[in-house]
């Protein structure tokens, strides 16, 4: 069908089980236990990843033949978005980022491990040029 996004007669994959099962997977590994469909914030995180996808599968296919919903999925977790490769997978960290946006503490603990030291490094590279950005490690290190 013209205008589509996914090829789901191609994949069989459908939203609702492989939004469960990404929501489920990824969140027991940022929170430390998995959300479930009947937990308040699973549409939160549900939401997040489908707009992800969405927005990815609609880039990847721009003048070309849509992709199956599965290969979007697999291209994201494997690093590369639409816009070339990226530092890792990116479904992986829209969940990093809602659970962060829900305040889950071991959220707050990655992504001081995983993200503050290319804050840091980003501000240091800025002092050097002449740009403070002291203040984007400060509040970066300090919300979360």
């Amino acid at each position: 069908m013209p205008g589509e996004l996914f090829c789901v007669e191609e994949s069989g994959v459908t939203w609702e089980p492989l939004l469960s099962t990404l929501v489920e997977h990824w969140t027991r590994e940022i929170r430390g236990c998995p959300v479930r469909a009947e937990d308040p914030s699973f549409a939160a995180y549900q939401r997040r990843l489908k707009d992800c996808i969405t927005y990815h599968a609609a880039r990847f296919a721009e003048g070309k033949k849509p992709l199956p919903i599965d290969r979007v999925v697999r291209r994201l977790e494997r690093g590369e978005d639409a816009t070339g490769p990226s530092r890792g997978n990116l479904l992986r960290d829209v969940v990093l980022a809602q659970a962060m946006a829900l305040n889950e503490p071991r959220a707050a603990e990655i992504f001081e491990t995983e993200y503050m030291p290319i804050v840091r490094a980003v501000s240091i590279e800025e002092k050097t040029r002449g740009s403070d950005h002291s203040e984007l490690v400060k509040n970066s290190s300090s919300e979360h």
